[in-house]
């Protein structure tokens, strides 16, 4: 994506890329707690293994969502109100004074996060293999 200069209080594609991942990141997150939950319920010899690397997810997700979260602060973009609308999910914002809504549809957003999920599991299979 191209970088995008600040123009009034107008939001850039690239501020509307960062308010959609601050969008999803939360989804995310919850995601990965309900599979801890389950595996935890359940009894066998790897789910400790499991639960450690989605534990290690999980963490690495606060961390990038809380990066993500100070530069939309810098940048005076605040997000608020999360709503869904039939298919549609939506986060209003405001971006320097000016005010809009954010809309994804659900399955593009679980595509998305499917995508996002498959980065995290490489990035991880990458560090465990150069151990």
């Amino acid at each position: 994506m191209s970088v995008q200069t600040r123009t009034g209080g107008r939001v850039t594609g690239d501020e509307l890329s960062m308010i959609r991942d601050a969008m999803l990141s939360p989804h995310m997150m919850t995601m990965v707690d309900r599979a801890i939950e389950l595996l935890d319920s359940e009894r066998n010899p790897l789910n400790s293994l499991f639960r450690v690397a989605a534990q290690a997810m999980l963490d690495q997700i606060h961390r990038d969502n809380a990066v993500l979260r100070k530069e939309l602060k810098a940048r005076q973009i605040k997000l608020h109100d999360e709503h869904q609308e039939g298919i549609v999910i939506y986060v209003r914002y405001i971006c320097r004074g000016y005010e809009d809504r954010l809309g994804v549809v659900r399955e593009v957003a679980r595509a998305e996060i499917s995508i996002r999920m498959g980065k995290y599991i490489q990035a991880m299979a990458g560090r465990l293999k150069n151990l």
